[in-house]
């Protein structure tokens, strides 16, 4: 068992990883194997995120929480279960070494501070600004539609209306359920000019995401994941994506649950039309409104 660290020795710890290598981390791409395992990797390799709040000085671990986690170390370790077996530390691999916490700096803390060894971590890709420059540069469209992944793409879990499980090996590696008619409607944008792009809060592998719908055979152009982060930094990360996106796309719909959003560069006000079918109809509603705004374009 490694050496555990008190209150204070943690947050002092912190404060150095932060003072190290807040400026000089850098993501590295995890190869599939890497991302497709869940494994058990020293508490040592993991770095807290200087853009989380968990390293902010002036809001900081939550000692109340570590606390609740170490008791769960406890219980585990009395009935020889692996904590967080099925929920592991969400991370990215970094140069020059270790991997960077994406999601779980309090349950990483409730090991340092009981001194246990390792926990489990899932390494993914998040989308990086370079990544979306390389994905704007392949295409040759000047419109984009772009839809929430985790609330517009996935199915519901009180919903009956999904696409088929992919058969094995797909079934195996990819869990979630699509929403009925999205690979049809993502063909059908492509088909009509427009760019996919999809976004997640959560932290998926960017690349996860494209592979997913190739095993539906469509696809999308785009893809960015972690979007839900409040930092400064991602702020002004999102804020020059935008300005990229306005120099590509003359036009972009945002499709959700229930409604279609157009708006085109020129233009103050949005046009937006209520989608009413939000169950086994709601793709074909959206793909006759996207016809519809189209035809009163021309």
């Amino acid at each position: 068992m490694a050496a555990n660290l008190t209150n204070s020795e943690l947050e002092k710890y912190i404060a150095d990883e932060v003072r190290l290598y807040a400026k000089t981390r850098v993501p590295v791409k995890a190869s599939m194997l890497e991302r497709m395992l869940v494994r058990s990797i020293s508490c040592v390799k993991l770095h807290p995120n200087p853009e989380d709040e968990f390293c902010d000085p002036h809001i900081g671990p939550n000692h109340q929480i570590i606390s609740s986690y170490v008791k769960t170390i406890k219980e585990c370790r009395k009935h020889g279960d692996i904590p967080w077996d099925d929920d592991p530390i969400e991370v990215e691999k970094t140069f020059p070494d270790g991997y960077l916490i994406l999601n779980g700096h309090h349950r990483w803390a409730a090991c340092r501070i009981f001194g246990y060894n390792k926990t489990r971590v899932h390494i993914v890709n998040l989308t990086q600004q370079q990544d979306i420059e390389k994905m704007l540069l392949r295409s040759d469209n000047h419109k984009r539609a772009s839809l929430d992944f985790d609330e517009v793409v996935l199915c519901p879990e009180s919903s009956d209306h999904f696409e088929k499980k992919l058969r094995l090996p797909g079934g195996l590696f990819y869990k979630e359920k699509l929403k009925l008619g999205i690979p049809a409607l993502f063909r059908f944008l492509a088909e009509n000019g427009y760019d996919v792009w999809v976004y997640s809060y959560k932290y998926y592998s960017f690349d996860y995401i494209r592979h997913l719908f190739r095993k539906y055979h469509s696809g999308v152009t785009g893809v960015v994941t972690g979007a839900g982060r409040k930092t400064a930094a991602y702020k002004e990360k999102r804020e020059q994506t935008e300005k990229l996106f306005a120099g590509k796309y003359s036009e972009t719909l945002h499709i959700s649950v229930d409604s279609v959003v157009r708006i085109r560069s020129g233009q103050n006000d949005p046009e937006m039309r209520t989608i009413n079918d939000t169950e086994a109809g709601w793709y074909r509603e959206v793909m006759n409104t996207v016809k519809d705004l189209s035809d009163n374009a021309e």
